[in-house]
């Protein structure tokens, strides 16, 4: 399923960010709330708040914006629109 979404060096916080971003591509917010809490759980505290904030967004519905989100926490070139 996840095949080619991944880089083999990236830390278990990472991985599971970049999991969310796939799930969030495919409309599955609660497979997306999984492994952000999952993330989450392994995150540095400098970044605690920017997770939580994440797992709001999506409880709200609000996709795009925790795509984002997570696009600059993984330092990832974010897209337009």
């Amino acid at each position: 399923m996840l095949t080619g979404t991944v880089t083999p060096d990236l830390s278990l916080q990472n991985l599971h960010l970049q999991q969310a971003l796939a799930a969030i591509a495919m409309d599955e917010v609660p497979n997306a709330l999984h492994h952000v809490l999952h993330a989450k759980n392994e995150a540095d505290p400098s970044v605690a708040d920017a997770l939580s904030e994440i797992v709001a967004l999506l409880s709200a519905g609000e996709l795009h914006d925790a795509e984002h989100e997570i696009e600059v926490l993984l330092g990832e070139e974010v897209h337009a629109g």
